[in-house]
């Protein structure tokens, strides 16, 4: 490995002062909480972090957001409902009684933004098979369905059939669990009341109906489900500049939520501590910001309070399942890269650090090399590093995360699956980074994350699976090199030289692109579901339900559009680098964004 004298050496310093015992110890506390968007159990939790920011002697505050179901964050992204739950429970009266399930011990039993049941709820229950189609609901009139698909959706369309209840399983992951599920209905949408039973329970459940026997549950949810309110934890260490660097992680999830997403948040909390000690001696430039979000909603949100924030951001770095035991979880530490129409020069950076940070093993002849692999992998979506993509924002972004994980929104995300020496080095990573791009030497930092965009421009090359993203490739990341000008400090026009010697090094000038989309955006956030498929009549919605695909594939074409629009290549071109979907469908996705009311012709 070749040496990077300033990324290098403030990870060590950051590693030196890192302690991934006391991280695990906060991740341990923060999964006690049942941290649902909208809930009184998030605020809580948000307030134990700032408890534990200000006895380190860093100044934080918690901003405040609605939660009413109604407000249309950033334009396009409906707040949560605000809601409180207190108990559940699920129970078989025939073919024989049977306890399920209680909240107390299964806290992922009660569905996400359920509605009360108004005390138990006694029904015949039937097999709706996915649940997502109306036809899944024949003569489940008045009665608990069971489901499998998509809970969020299916609560729209089982409401429309007059189901009474919903007892939702998933057919994927580790069997033994009860999952984490949501309903996420908007102000005035009253899906039924809806609980979880794990893929055995199911199992059994089925089993008595395929044999033609009468199954008779009792379902009860204690919950309150009305306006609410959110809120983000902001933490800041200024610089002599007003220039950030973001790192963010959400702090939602429920009970316990440990790798999802309490790791994360842990994480960031160590390294926001670890950079308290280094701004003590070291000359910052940049400041640095850390938030503790609801997902999505949050940082959204956060965008909306201070619209000018993007233009002052270096980068942002979003920490997302981190520091897991992985031979438990069964999962392989990554690093996002960019979408090629969005490039930034934070993902190689990001991934170097933690190479440096993670605890390392002996190999051949005494050289030392990472306990784990870190991949940096291409752009995927599904955390908040995805709003800082978003060309309408822009900001270089990454993500550190974990994945998969055979505990994964379920009551199994235990605090017993993380691995301390792991989220330290997590915390190191980040935190030097974080001091790197604040102290370092603007000159050096830009050399070494110069050399790490060509080596990883050379990977993406290399494994290239289109056309269009090997078109695309040069010319992105000679302008992640050039996104570096965010830092104070740095020399434009030796940028410039260096982006020139990137982009010959991967084959020069992309060739000819095609013709543009011919749409513009209209609305600023991300079409995020289930936003964007509640604005689309039943049976267009339900494509991006059965094939997810076309969702990431809406994704990026919107986004796409925005880069379009500032200059960039065109949107089809970008999108089909990013997402491998049928050209005759294309069409389809943007029709259905224009009646979502992403884009206008």
């Amino acid at each position: 490995m070749v040496a990077l004298g300033e990324l290098d050496g403030f990870v060590g310093r950051a590693l030196k002062l890192a302690s991934g015992r006391r991280a695990a110890g906060i991740a341990w506390r923060l999964s006690e909480f049942h941290r649902i968007q909208g809930s009184p159990g998030l605020m809580d939790a948000l307030e134990f972090l700032r408890g534990e920011l200000e006895d380190e002697g860093l100044s934080a505050r918690i901003l405040r957001i609605p939660a009413d179901g109604s407000t249309l964050i950033r334009g396009g992204y409906r707040a949560p409902m605000g809601w409180r739950v207190w108990g559940g429970r699920l129970e078989v009266l025939e073919p024989e009684r049977r306890e399920v399930g209680d909240f107390r011990e299964r806290p992922t039993l009660v569905v996400a933004h359920s509605p009360p049941t108004g005390g138990p709820l006694e029904a015949e229950l039937v097999d709706a098979g996915e649940g997502v189609r109306p036809g899944d609901y024949g003569g489940a009139s008045g009665k608990a369905a069971l489901i499998s698909g998509r809970t969020w959706w299916a609560g729209r369309v089982a409401a429309e059939a007059g189901v009474s209840a919903l007892v939702k399983y998933r057919t994927w992951g580790d069997q033994s669990w009860f999952p984490y599920e949501g309903l996420w209905p908007a102000a005035g949408e009253r899906p039924p009341p809806a609980v979880t039973v794990s893929g055995e329970w199911a199992a059994r459940l089925r089993s008595w109906l395929s044999r033609g026997r009468r199954v008779v549950v009792r379902v009860e949810v204690e919950a309150e489900l009305g306006i609410g309110e959110a809120g983000i934890l902001e933490a800041e260490i200024p610089g002599r500049e007003d220039v950030w660097f973001l790192m963010v992680a959400h702090a939602c999830h429920p009970n316990p939520g440990a790798h999802d997403n309490a790791s994360g948040s842990a994480a960031a909390l160590e390294a926001a501590r670890i950079l308290g000690e280094i701004s003590e001696s070291a000359d910052m430039r940049v400041g640095v910001k850390v938030w503790w979000v609801p997902e999505f909603t949050g940082t959204l949100a956060a965008l909306d309070l201070d619209p000018s924030l993007p233009g002052r951001l270096a980068g942002a770095l979003n920490l997302d399942m981190v520091g897991s035991d992985l031979s438990r979880t069964g999962g392989a530490l990554h690093v996002t890269g960019f979408p090629l129409y969005s490039p930034g020069y934070l993902p190689p950076m990001v991934a170097r650090a933690l190479e440096d940070a993670l605890p390392s093993v002996e190999g051949f002849e005494g050289s030392r090399m990472a306990r784990e692999a870190v991949n940096l992998l291409t752009f995927s979506g599904g955390s908040d590093h995805v709003v800082f993509a978003d060309p309408e924002v822009g900001v270089p972004q990454a993500m550190v995360g974990e994945w998969p994980d055979r505990f994964y929104h379920t009551d199994g995300d235990l605090p017993q699956n993380l691995d301390p020496p792991s989220l330290g080095a997590v915390a190191a990573a980040a935190a030097g980074v974080a001091s790197a791009l604040s102290a370092g030497d603007p000159e050096a930092v830009s050399r070494e994350s110069a050399m790490l965009l060509a080596a990883a421009g050379v990977r993406d090359l290399l494994g290239a699976d289109s056309e269009e993203r090997r078109s695309l490739i040069p010319g992105a990341y000679a302008a992640a090199v050039e996104s570096l000008s965010r830092l104070p400090g740095t020399d434009p026009s030796r940028l410039g030289e260096m982006a020139r010697g990137v982009e010959a090094l991967l084959g020069g000038p992309a060739g000819t692109w095609g013709r543009g989309s011919g749409y513009r955006r209209l609305i600023p956030c991300p079409p995020l579901a289930p936003e964007m498929v509640r604005r689309m009549p039943m049976n267009r919605g339900l494509r991006y339900v059965e094939d997810r695909r076309l969702g990431r594939a809406a994704l990026h074409l919107a986004l796409a559009v925005s880069a379009e629009e500032a200059g960039g290549p065109p949107a089809p071109t970008s999108a089909r680098a990013e997402v491998d979907l049928p050209e005759g469908r294309w069409g389809d996705v943007a029709e259905d964004l224009v009646e979502a009311g992403w884009l206008g012709r």
